[in-house]
């Protein structure tokens, strides 16, 4: 179900304005992930990268974040851009704890100055971290309702994936829980996490809510289709009151 990208480069050659940072998870991993931190007053978003991939592919999401002031925290699982460990569901939610608490304790970066932000895989950590977690606010760029509704999608031949599957980030089933504003982003050429799912999952959300939809983007391609101004017009808007 995972493929990370196990590479690492202590240059950061990607986004060379941010830094090495490191965590450590309750089951006692030491993960390093990238941080800038925010202009004065402006939030701090921690972004939870999707599957196939590492941290060091998203600079060009990093970018555009930094440059309208916020704080960013790409945060990087176990076993993904050569952090120690093997993922699971239940070890991104570790990781995604450890990471958010550092950003509590260490630069006393509070719920109303926190985002989540997660990304395909990313999205369901984002979810289950904004029921745990006081937040101002959550994006979810090219989001599934669940993992499991996708594997049922590409594996419609295979009996029993709802028993077979271990790892199902059930988000559909708890962003209703979710009581903060929420903006989804989905492609209609997406063809890995089809624009469906996406949409499902707005439905199954409370308000205030915002869904941009683009009709020439892939799984990839929101950004280059307008999504980065639509983040920040979307923390802009946030109370910054909690």
């Amino acid at each position: 179900m995972y493929f990370p990208l196990t590479n690492a480069r202590p240059d950061i050659t990607t986004a060379p304005w941010m830094s090495w940072v490191e965590v450590q998870t309750n089951d006692g991993l030491q993960l390093k992930s990238w941080f800038s931190p925010p202009e004065e007053e402006k939030p701090t978003i921690i972004f939870f990268h999707g599957n196939a991939n590492s941290i060091e592919a998203r600079g060009f999401k990093a970018l555009p974040l930094i440059q309208a002031g916020y704080g960013l925290l790409l945060a990087e699982y176990r076993g993904y851009g050569g952090n120690p460990g093997s993922p699971s569901e239940e070890g991104l939610y570790m990781d995604a704890r450890a990471q958010i608490d550092w950003l509590k304790n260490v630069h006393d970066i509070q719920g109303k100055d926190l985002i989540l932000y997660g990304e395909s895989l990313g999205s369901g950590i984002a979810v289950q971290m904004a029921i745990e977690y006081d937040t101002a606010g959550i994006i979810l760029d090219v989001p599934f309702s669940s993992a499991l509704d996708v594997a049922k999608s590409n594996f419609f031949f295979v009996p029993f994936l709802d028993y077979l599957m271990k790892d199902k980030y059930l988000s559909d089933q708890k962003i209703a829980k979710v009581d903060i504003p929420v903006l989804i982003g989905v492609g209609e050429k997406d063809s890995v996490v089809p624009a469906r799912f996406g949409k499902k999952l707005y439905d199954a959300a409370r308000e205030p809510k915002t869904l941009k939809s683009y009709k020439n983007a892939g799984h990839m391609g929101i950004y280059d289709e307008g999504f980065a101004e639509a983040i920040v017009e979307f923390i802009e808007s946030l109370p910054r009151e909690k």
